[in-house]
């Protein structure tokens, strides 16, 4: 998996979000927050596009929407279907994110996915998921 974090939060809420984390000690720089360890934390803005080209209808949900989030270890996440369709928007589109679409190979993995998981993603993703499946059971790790 990847070594930053993306945290999804309103537009309405940039500025108090920068502040916070300005006075938690992340310094910013170049687009994104740098924290201990050298971790980057990365702001992403509901109803911004995951993608590039013909992906950019595949956008960020609102976070303060619940049926947009999951709970994972007491933390808000946003739903599986909904992490596996930024990965792939994002990674699908821009060369340069290649590690996403290797975070939706393991999400497949690691999740047991299969191709029934496809009809819960955008339609302009549904074939690509299907065929990176393919690729988890053809190359077992």
């Amino acid at each position: 998996m990847t070594t930053d974090v993306d945290l999804v939060i309103s537009a309405e809420d940039r500025s108090r979000v920068r502040a916070v984390l300005e006075q938690a000690g992340l310094r910013y720089q170049k687009g994104e927050f740098i924290g201990a360890d050298d971790v980057r934390l990365h702001l992403a803005f509901d109803d911004m596009p995951a993608g590039e080209d013909w992906a950019k209808s595949i956008r960020f949900p609102n976070p303060r929407e619940a049926k947009e989030r999951s709970i994972l270890d007491g933390f808000p996440t946003v739903r599986l279907a909904r992490l596996v369709e930024l990965e792939l928007a994002c990674g699908l589109t821009n060369p340069r994110r290649l590690q996403d679409v290797a975070d939706v190979l393991r999400l497949i993995e690691i999740n047991g996915l299969d191709n029934r998981f496809a009809g819960k993603l955008h339609k302009l993703l549904r074939n690509e998921f299907k065929r990176l499946v393919d690729i988890v059971r053809t190359y077992p790790p």
